[in-house]
């Protein structure tokens, strides 16, 4: 009885302890510490532009005071990965914490608009919490999304006078489709979309990279009056660098806020902006609003209010609309007297520069036959158009010379060999009476010489990466650059990890194989995720981070680090050697033999300088085609008899400074505000339909890399006398003669 009682008891304390443990268990589950991740911000981005992102990550803290470690994120589409980034080091207290990063844009490969954000965290012991994944919204290329940022404290677009001064803001409210043929539908992603976002002033951003993510910015009474010196000057670089503004200054200004205007407007001699006694802004009277450049942007300053008597309907406000969507020349008096722009014929959207007599449809590019049918492109369709004089850029990268091992190693490997088989194993093997061994020992030191080559080989190979670069420097008529494109081929003879640091920019890496053909298809292997995988990004972009990428051997890999406001220190000198101010006369052979002297003194007789005006390049010093090897593409239809076809002739340098690339986007506008993407939209500058518009670009060769200066003149209309004849005629017999010249070694175009 005794044993069954003590049975029972131990029993029972058995079945309590088991209780007693799980419950244990489940206290521990229930005190387990978690971490979500939230993102905020689910909108489309804008086309060709970055991918602002801004998420939370919640954290309970149960059991410890702070979680140590980093974040990952992955876009992807299926099995394909868009893009990788992993946050700097991050110490996250209990609690909600928001950060924001501005992740590089997406060429739009995936036929999805929403990718998957795959989010981990590592913790500083190495142990992975992962993280739920979340839906990104993305824009394909063959859609036109654009976004305005609009600046105000309590985000006032409910108003309905506000909401319909914004809707007067839109782009689609300018377009029509086109007629098409019956075969053509109108698709529903034809149709250009304008989205505002509305962002409070403590919201607005701190590096002008931030822009970038935006088409426009709008900034209300309050909004204004509420942003403070720093946020204004990252507003003004941005502005000069080409991004449009419009400002209601009605409220109560600082004199930051009448700093920021003045400065603005500083290109433009009849505008001055005073205040009263009181703080507000000296209006002028029976005047409504402003509009003048600046820098390479475009601004327009309010006198009536959003809430008050501001008509939106007048022509004289859609012309400032259209100036701020930087609609052509020739496309805004159609918009001024119908309300739509116009889509252009062909004869005047081309270069002015096919049929060339010695051509006769053959390309000089250096024995490759490339012909591209794509600038006669889809009428009607504002979608990204790739541009195909890339292969030029890449051409003019590729490193000349690739040195495997240096030839003195080489030199010094075979006179060691020679003499090793020679008078070493002669006299080593004399001296011990062994020259019967000469068939063991002349094999082993060949193979030994072999595999110290292959080792010594190798050895370069894995640590050779040619960096070449062309960097694009846009300057303001006071000297400043505002805004600086380096365009840097990476090159290695063996597949490495390649780390690119970036110090405020917008990162980009191109895939070279979408805009056309290349004379390195030796080198070029099948363009896809798997074998050229996107870079990952590390840190904190747009601020300080590093673009690591996995580059195979032999394969050349473009990227484009884009920056406004660059450090005046890491600016060339012969900058601001060269006179920018000063007004120049383009149109007579005295003023252009004056800019010639001084090209030529400046940057010396190794400069190019061009001139670029209408659908027209004048070559002012040297041959252009020296930049950039020529692209021809075909003009006419197919039906059209061979030996009667014309051609189209281009280059990159043309395509970055003036793009003529028919029906489109650009048939009606001439650039688009900055996004550091991969389609080089935002690096055009010139319209092509202002005869009063000249764009001076000046080439400095250094070595195999090269520095590009872009100066853009407004002049004042001047009818044309006899010198300006003359000097047009030269410039188009100069012209002729370039292109007659450049015709070396033809070969018969035919597709690619």
């Amino acid at each position: 009885m005794r044993k069954r009682l003590t049975l029972a008891i131990a029993c029972v304390a058995g079945a309590l302890a088991a209780m007693s443990i799980a419950c244990a268990q489940d206290d521990a589950t229930q005190l387990k510490p978690t971490l979500k991740f939230e993102l905020r911000n689910q909108q489309t981005a804008r086309t060709g532009g970055p991918i602002p992102l801004t998420y939370d990550l919640v954290w309970d803290g149960a059991g410890a005071t702070l979680l140590e470690g980093r974040l990952e994120l992955s876009l992807t589409d299926g099995i394909e990965n868009y893009g990788h980034y992993v946050s700097a080091d991050l110490a996250i207290n209990p609690g909600r914490t928001t950060y924001r990063v501005l992740l590089p844009s997406i060429e739009g490969r995936s036929a999805f608009p929403t990718f998957d954000l795959i989010a981990r965290f590592v913790t500083s012991d190495n142990e992975i919490i992962d993280l739920e994944a979340r839906p990104l919204r993305v824009t394909p290329d063959a859609s036109r999304f654009f976004r305005v940022v609009f600046c105000d404290p309590v985000a006032a677009s409910d108003d309905r006078r506000v909401s319909a001064f914004l809707k007067s803001l839109k782009f689609e409210q300018f377009w029509q489709s086109a007629p098409r043929s019956g075969d053509q539908e109108l698709r529903l992603d034809d149709t250009p979309v304008s989205v505002f976002d509305s962002v409070r002033p403590p919201e607005m951003p701190l590096d002008p990279h931030w822009y970038c993510a935006s088409s426009m910015v709008v900034l209300s009474r309050n909004g204004f009056s509420e942003l403070r010196s720093k946020k204004l000057d990252v507003l003004l670089q941005w502005v000069r660098a080409g991004g449009s503004l419009c400002v209601e200054p009605l409220s109560g200004l600082d004199d930051e806020h009448l700093t920021f205007l003045n400065a603005l407007a500083a290109e433009a001699s009849d505008i001055e902006f005073v205040v009263d006694e009181r703080g507000l802004l000296t209006l002028p009277k029976q005047k409504a609003f402003e509009h003048f450049p600046s820098g390479f942007g475009q601004v327009a300053v309010l006198y009536a209010g959003l809430q008050d008597s501001l008509d939106t309907t007048a022509s004289e406000w859609k012309s400032v609309v259209t100036a701020l969507w930087n609609f052509r020349a020739d496309q805004q008096q159609s918009i001024t007297s119908k309300g739509k722009f116009r889509w252009l014929a062909s004869s005047e959207l081309y270069p002015e520069n096919s049929g060339g007599p010695n051509r006769n449809g053959y390309n000089p590019y250096y024995g490759y036959p490339y012909q591209q049918n794509l600038y006669r492109n889809q009428p009607g369709r504002l979608s990204v158009q790739p541009i195909q004089s890339v292969q030029g850029l890449l051409e003019r990268l590729m490193p000349q010379d690739v040195e495997v091992v240096p030839l003195p190693y080489i030199g010094a490997i075979l006179l060691l060999y020679l003499l090793t088989i020679g008078p070493v194993d002669y006299f080593v093997l004399g001296a011990f009476k062994a020259r019967r061994f000469t068939w063991i020992t002349f094999p082993l030191a060949t193979v030994g010489f072999t595999l110290f080559t292959v080792w010594l080989s190798n050895s370069f190979l894995s640590s050779s990466a040619e960096r070449t670069f062309v960097e694009v420097l846009d300057v303001m008529p006071n000297g400043e650059v505002a805004r600086s494109n380096r365009l840097e081929l990476l090159f290695t003879m063996s597949s490495t990890d390649v780390t690119t640091d970036v110090r405020s920019g917008v990162f980009t890496a191109l895939d070279h194989s979408r805009f056309g053909g290349t004379v390195h298809d030796q080198y070029r292997r099948q363009v896809h995720r798997r074998t050229v995988p996107a870079p990952t990004i590390v840190g904190r972009p747009p601020g300080y981070f590093a673009a690591v990428q996995a580059v195979p051997k032999w394969t050349p890999q473009i990227n484009r680090i884009f920056q406004i406001a660059p450090d005046p220190e890491t600016l060339p000198s012969e900058l601001v050697e060269f006179d920018w101010r000063s007004p120049r006369d383009f149109r007579s052979n005295a003023g252009q033999q004056q800019l010639r002297q001084a090209v030529q003194t400046t940057f010396g007789n190794d400069a190019i300088a061009v001139l670029f005006n209408g659908r027209k390049a004048v070559d002012l010093l040297r041959n252009r085609t020296a930049v950039f090897q020529e692209a021809v593409l075909q003009m006419l239809d197919q039906d059209v008899a061979r030996n009667n076809q014309q051609w189209l002739y281009t280059d990159f340098l043309w395509d970055v400074s003036v793009r003529l690339q028919g029906q489109g986007l650009f048939g009606a506008v001439n650039r688009v505000s900055p996004h550091g993407g991969a389609n080089f939209e935002d690096m055009t500058l010139l319209d092509p339909s202002d005869p009063n518009q000249w764009l001076l670009v000046i080439v400095r060769p250094d070595g195999e890399n090269m520095t590009i200066y872009r100066r853009l003149y407004q002049l004042s209309p001047d009818p044309p006398t006899a010198d300006r004849i003359e000097a047009s005629a030269n410039g188009a017999s100069g012209k002729a003669a370039t292109e007659n010249t450049s015709d070396q070694n033809p070969f018969e175009a035919r597709n690619d």
